[in-house]
């Protein structure tokens, strides 16, 4: 989320605070709206509050934070190197979780004993996305 909060500030300077929110939302989730539609889950915002809070505080701080410090720390390299393995992190674990989640959901096929082109796909619309 707040990679995404920091993408669209940067790269949309002065649009409405609304747009500025969504944009973030659509940043921050990216392929995690489709995948948990291909698992027939809910998608991650709707299926945990917890998310949309986070990513509400990521977008404040990221915006209305008092003389931009926020802004700037995460603008500096070791804001970015936090940034970006955090990030990482995140996006990897969902990843694992969503190809463990496919593979318990699709059959094998008689000629091989694991499904290969299911977890290959929602792996790769899970990892899709984001800042």
């Amino acid at each position: 989320a707040m990679a995404g909060a920091y993408l669209v500030r940067k790269t949309k300077p002065g649009i409405h605070w609304f747009q500025s929110y969504i944009l973030t939302c659509m940043a921050a989730f990216g392929g995690g709206w489709l995948s948990g539609v291909l698992l027939g889950d809910p998608p991650g915002p709707i299926a945990n509050d917890v998310v949309m809070v986070v990513t509400t505080v990521a977008w404040w701080l990221m915006n209305w934070f008092p003389l931009d410090l926020f802004c700037a720390f995460y603008g500096s390299t070791p804001g970015q190197i936090i940034g970006k393995f955090m990030d990482g992190m995140l996006r990897y674990r969902m990843i694992f979780q969503n190809i463990q989640k496919t593979i318990a959901i699709v059959k094998p096929s008689p000629l091989y004993p694991n499904p290969i082109i299911g977890p290959l796909v929602v792996g790769t619309i899970t990892g899709c996305g984001g800042a």
